[in-house]
C-alpha cells in the first residue's frame, strides 16, 4: 500500500539496554554511569562506550567510533598499570563533532559539515548523497570491505544516476547543494578559506596518526 505524504517522521526512538552485572543508578534501560576515561564508575578495569555509555552525547556511530580509540588505549593503560607500569596514563575522552550525514532516498540527502572558522555548512541533494556514500566507504574497517562495498555500489547505477534528466528548469534547483545554506560569505572569503584548509589538514593529520 502506498500512502501519499509530504514527510515521514520516525519516532520509534532508541534506548540502551541493561547490562548484566553492571549496576545502573536510575534503574534499567538507562545509560551506564562512566568517568571521563570511559571507565565505568566504581569499577577498576571495566569500560563502556557507545549508546550504553552515559556521557550526554548523541547516540551516533561517530561518537562510538571516536570513543573506541580512547577505550582501546585506556584498556592498554589499565593493564600496564596492573603490572606496575605507571607511565602509561589513561586519557580523558574528548568528542570532536565532524558533522551529520543523512540519506533521503538513493539519490538525495543532506550533509552538515562542521568547518572550522565557518561553522555548520549544510549541503543538500545529490552532492550530499555522494558525500555520505564516500564517508560510508571510507569508514569501513578494512580495505577489503571498502573495495567490496564500493564495487557493489558502482555496479548499481541507480544509486548515482537519476532515471531521467529533469525537464523543467525549476527542477535543476534541486541539484544546487547550496540552496538556503547560511555562512556562504565566510566560506568564500579568502582568509576563511585558508583557515578552513589549514584546520582540515590538521584534522587529517590527526586522523592519520590515530589510525
Amino acid at each position: 500500500e502506498t500512502i501519499a505524504c509530504d514527510m515521514v517522521l520516525w519516532t520509534a526512538g532508541a534506548k540502551p539496554i541493561g547490562v548484566m552485572g553492571i549496576p545502573q543508578e536510575d534503574g534499567a534501560n538507562v545509560p551506564i554511569t562512566i568517568e571521563k576515561t570511559l571507565k565505568i564508575k566504581g569499577r577498576d578495569r571495566e569500560f563502556a562506550l557507545g549508546d550504553v555509555a552515559g556521557m550526554g552525547l548523541p547516540a551516533t556511530a561517530q561518537v562510538a567510533m571516536q570513543q573506541s580509540d580512547y577505550c582501546a588505549w585506556n584498556i592498554f593503560a589499565s593493564v600496564n598499570a596492573a603490572v606496575g607500569d605507571d607511565d602509561t596514563k589513561l586519557l580523558n575522552f574528548r568528542y570532536q563533532h565532524l558533522g551529520s550525514l543523512m540519506a533521503l532516498g538513493s539519490l538525495s540527502g543532506t550533509a552538515t559539515l562542521n568547518l572550522p572558522g565557518v561553522g555548520d555548512l549544510t549541503l543538500k541533494g545529490p552532492l550530499a548523497s555522494a558525500l555520505r556514500k564516500m564517508a560510508y566507504v571510507y569508514r569501513m574497517p578494512t580495505n577489503a570491505q571498502r573495495l567490496k562495498v564500493g564495487s557493489e555500489w558502482l555496479q548499481n547505477p541507480d544509486l548515482f544516476l537519476p532515471p531521467k534528466l529533469p525537464q523543467d528548469p525549476k527542477e535543476f534547483e534541486k541539484l544546487n547543494p547550496f540552496v538556503g545554506t547560511p555562512n556562504l560569505d565566510k566560506l568564500f572569503n579568502e582568509k576563511e578559506i585558508r583557515n578552513v584548509l589549514g584546520a582540515l589538514y590538521d584534522r587529517f593529520q590527526a586522523e592519520t596518526r590515530s589510525s
